[in-house]
């Protein structure tokens, strides 16, 4: 039977031999359920560091996003880079206060979401076990579990990179000019989440199959960058 489970003969009986790694069940599993396993297993690891005490780049974020004023004047006089994390970040502590425990949740739930929209990526090609597979692998991911409590743009990062390239795999496969201007938009979400996050557009172009490349697509192509380049003209009004 291949890789996954051989066949041997005892007296009359034959039985079967599976792979560990098999598991027929998961696919009869709601995706809640199995999503909930790696959710788990994130959780048993950040949760005693949550109330960990703020490093210096920590410090940094929460005396820039404690107000607009902190805010407008950094992106002014200092940098631009991870503004839309700071945003975030300062409407969150107006809710939730600015304690380790609380700015660290924000960065939580965005690698939890992650998790979710990570696998829902992996369904597009795989089935539920191998999808799950690769969720656990990212949930176990020392990095990732790291930046799961920092205090910076990291966590949110990564999670830009999942929802744009979910939509950029709808456009490869439908390419119509609403998923376009979402994908232009998701990306320039990613610049100001973090400039690191302009990196993934140049993943996608790479990937791009040939045989996508008709006249519908380009169209389309061509309005998500008209889209990226006009979201990213407001940072040439600060320094980077």
């Amino acid at each position: 039977m291949g890789f996954t489970a051989d066949r041997f003969r005892l007296g009359t009986q034959t039985r079967v031999m599976r792979s560990p790694l098999e598991w027929p069940a998961a696919e009869k599993t709601g995706n809640v359920i199995l999503v909930s396993l790696p959710f788990i297993l994130l959780l048993a690891q950040t949760l005693p560091y949550i109330s960990s005490v703020y490093c210096e780049d920590e410090i940094f974020s929460i005396s820039v996003s404690r107000s607009w004023s902190n805010l407008l004047a950094v992106f002014h006089d200092y940098e631009n880079n991870m503004s839309l994390y700071y945003v975030l970040l300062h409407l969150w502590m107006r809710i939730f206060g600015e304690t380790e425990a609380a700015t660290h949740s924000l960065s939580l739930l965005s690698a939890l979401i992650t998790l979710a929209l990570f696998y829902g990526l992996e369904r597009t090609w795989l089935n539920k076990r191998t999808a799950l597979m690769g969720a656990f692998l990212l949930a176990a991911n020392p990095t990732f579990a790291y930046y799961a409590v920092e205090s910076r743009s990291y966590s949110f990062l990564i999670l830009s990179a999942v929802i744009s390239t979910r939509i950029f795999v709808r456009l490869l496969r439908k390419p119509e000019s609403r998923v376009a201007i979402w994908y232009g938009i998701s990306i320039v979400c990613g610049v100001y989440i973090h400039y690191f996050g302009i990196l993934i557009l140049l993943v996608h172009a790479l990937s791009i199959p040939r045989r996508v490349l008709t006249r519908p697509y380009l169209f389309r192509a061509l309005l998500s960058g008209l889209i990226i380049l006009a979201g990213m003209l407001p940072l040439l009004l600060f320094p980077p």
